[in-house]
């Protein structure tokens, strides 16, 4: 892949998992996501984007992405973008049917060369946020 696609799919993948995320949050935005290797993916999103009209969420899921924001992309540096796709990945993992055991393991799986530690980091936050249930915890 070009250089110039890279710069043009990193942001439109943390965009989408954003806002997947929002919705995960209780927006209800109308937009429904398939799930790609490189996050949660809408084309009505992505036609919304292009012109110009996507939403912004209610002032409730606002705060609560910053939230998770801040605590995702402390001291991440120019990793900000990827540690949201991968929040975003491990909440539709977790959303599978019949669910993975762990969606870290699931992720880590389909993500070879991936460092655990930033997964593992990933999901801790996701979990003390209630947006995945904590590996080995059952409902």
């Amino acid at each position: 892949m070009a250089l110039q696609e890279l710069r043009i799919v990193a942001p439109l993948a943390t965009i989408h998992s954003l806002y997947y995320i929002a919705g995960l949050l209780g927006w209800r935005h109308g937009y429904s996501f398939r799930l790609t290797p490189r996050g949660p993916f809408s084309r009505r999103l992505e036609e919304d984007l292009a012109a110009g009209r996507a939403p912004r969420p209610p002032r409730s899921v606002a705060r609560r992405l910053r939230l998770l924001v801040s605590r995702l992309c402390s001291g991440s540096g120019d990793y900000c973008g990827q540690r949201i796709v991968v929040a975003a990945l491990l909440a539709a993992y977790s959303r599978l049917y019949p669910p993975p055991r762990s969606p870290v393991d699931y992720y880590l799986q389909t993500h070879p060369g991936v460092d655990p530690s930033v997964v593992r980091r990933v999901a801790s936050i996701l979990a003390s946020l209630g947006i995945i249930q904590e590996a080995g915890k059952e409902s």
